[in-house]
């Protein structure tokens, strides 16, 4: 009868030192991914915002913060459309600049979606 209850006891002093101490991992592990899924919510948010932008410019694009943020994430092509000074260097009317910063949107645009589905923001 003793050797049950010497069991028991254990058995409970050890499921309340792991429970001690990982519980508070498995919590900090779901808050991490919480934070970043908003932090990745928030820079797509901020990304979107600033395209819509009447003064959107890929040149000043590429001094924003926020493109030093997603650049990573982005695929190399679009990365290269946006870094790409040949088409700077082509565009020397008003017109023309804005279509390509046009176009340049809706390639953003795309790229972030692929993003939130790969992300699993929506």
């Amino acid at each position: 009868m003793q050797d049950i209850i010497i069991a028991v006891a254990s058995s409970t002093v050890i499921t309340a030192v792991v429970t001690t101490f990982l519980a508070p991992r498995v919590n900090w592990g779901f808050e991490k991914k919480r934070t970043l899924q908003q932090n990745r919510k928030n820079l797509i948010s901020e990304i979107r915002q600033y395209i819509r932008g009447e003064d959107f410019s890929r040149v000043a694009f590429v001094r924003t913060e926020e493109y030093s943020r997603i650049r990573p994430h982005l695929s190399a092509e679009l990365n290269k459309k946006i870094m790409n000074k040949a088409l700077v260097a082509m565009i020397s009317s008003p017109v023309l600049k804005l279509g390509a910063d046009h176009y340049l949107r809706i390639d953003i645009s795309k790229e972030l979606h692929d993003l939130e589905v790969r992300w699993e923001l929506i």
